[in-house]
Parts: structure tokens; sequence; C-alpha cells
């Protein structure tokens, strides 16, 4: 039991308190909008909620999403300010979704097999030319990577309901984009305040590296569990 909340407190606990104040010291120096702030700080304990497959981080991610589109606009992100608000709707009908067919704070994991994964790689990939298209008619800064996040930020909270484990590396992809974006936009723009974006995302590639492994675990135990469910039947 020590040395669980040991491991907790420096692999969790300490990375999030280090990251809280990195956001606040960064938004107190650079004066930046309470509204940009508020959002990144809340994010942190989503992050926590959602590295350890608990479904109640959806709940908060729907509330921080509303959020986030405010200031997203702010800093004319058109495609993610959108993929914010469709995550939204979304992320409150993944926790009922999830609630329906729980696993401990989880849910019962799938896989996409076969075709299925070649067919939504290419719906991608066309979906991304299109949305980099029409942010661009837009003049939206940063039109090519936030049309991919965009996209992204369409299809993982629809595959983040229907918990299927193909989710996980577009998810690290997406937080992975999303990190360069702020950095292009803090560089090109000279808009420093933007840093504590910076810091958050960092944060959550983190974290998201650390659902993965938690995803994958509890999907390995399910199946584990049905083999074994399977193999005590009477034939």
């Amino acid at each position: 039991m020590q040395k669980e909340l040991q491991k907790r407190i420096l692999l969790e606990y300490l990375p999030m308190s280090l990251t809280f104040i990195g956001i606040v010291t960064c938004a107190i120096i650079f004066k930046q909008a309470f509204i940009k702030t508020l959002p990144v700080c809340f994010s942190l304990i989503i992050g926590l909620l959602t590295s350890r497959a608990n479904r109640i981080a959806f709940l908060f991610g729907a509330t921080n999403c509303l959020i986030y589109i405010v200031g997203y606009y702010m800093e004319g992100v058109y495609g993610s300010m959108i993929s914010a608000g469709f995550s939204a709707v979304v992320q409150t009908a993944t926790f009922f979704s999830w609630k329906k067919k729980a696993y401990k704070q989880a849910t019962e994991f799938r896989v996409l097999r076969g075709k299925n994964r070649i067919i939504l790689a290419l719906a991608l990939i066309c979906a991304w030319g299109i949305a980099s298209f029409i942010l661009f008619n837009a003049s939206g800064k940063e039109y090519i990577l936030d049309g991919l996040i965009l996209i992204l930020g369409f299809a993982l909270p629809v595959m983040q309901m229907f918990a299927l484990i193909d989710a996980l590396p577009l998810n690290i992809i997406s937080v992975g984009l999303s990190l360069i974006m702020w950095l292009r936009i803090i560089v090109l723009d000279g808009v420093i305040a933007n840093t504590t974006y910076l810091i958050s995302v960092t944060y959550s590639l983190y974290m998201t590296i650390r659902m993965a492994k938690k995803w994958i675990a509890l999907y390995k135990e399910q199946q584990s569990i049905k083999e074994n469910t399977e193999n005590s039947l009477p034939l």
C-alpha cells in the first residue's frame, strides 16, 4: 500500500503539481486572461482521471470543453474550437455509455478488425484534406495542423465512446500535434502568454501515454477473464 502511494505521488501528483505551478506562474507573469487559464488548470484533474481510465473524467471533460471554446475562439484556431464543442457533447454521451457497460471504474474495451481499420484510415485522410482546405479559406492559423486536430477531434471522442483500443495511437498523435501547433503559435506569433497551453499539452501528452498503458492493461485483463470463462464452460 505504501509503495503504491509513493508511486502515485511520483508519477501522478508530482507532475500535476509542477504543471499547475508552471501554468499559474506563466499566467501571472504574462498576464494571461483568466478565461484562458481556467480550463488549462481544470484539464490537469481530467488528465489524471483519464490516465486511470475513470469514466468520471468524461463529465469533467465535457464541462471543460465549453470553457476551452472561448479560449480557442480568442486565439483564432477555429478547428480546435469546433472540435471542442463536438467533444463536449460526445464526452457526455461517453460517460453514460461507459457506465452502461461498466468494468471497475472504466468499461469493456474493444478493437477494430481487418478492413474496418483501413476504412477508418482512408476516411481520416480524406476528411483531413477537406478540413484543411476549409480552414485555409477561413484564414485560420496553422490550418494544416489545425485541420488534422479538427478531424481527430471528431473521430477520437466517438472512438472513445465505443471504447476502441484503436483510439490510443491516434490520441497520442493528436496531443503531439497540439504540442507542435502551440509551439509554432508561440514562436511565430510571439504570444508568450500561450506558454500555459504549451505546458498543459506537454502534461497531457504524458498522461495520454499513461492512459494508453491503462487501457491496454484493462483490455488484456478483460480478454483473460473472457477466455477463462469460455474454457470453464461445459462441452
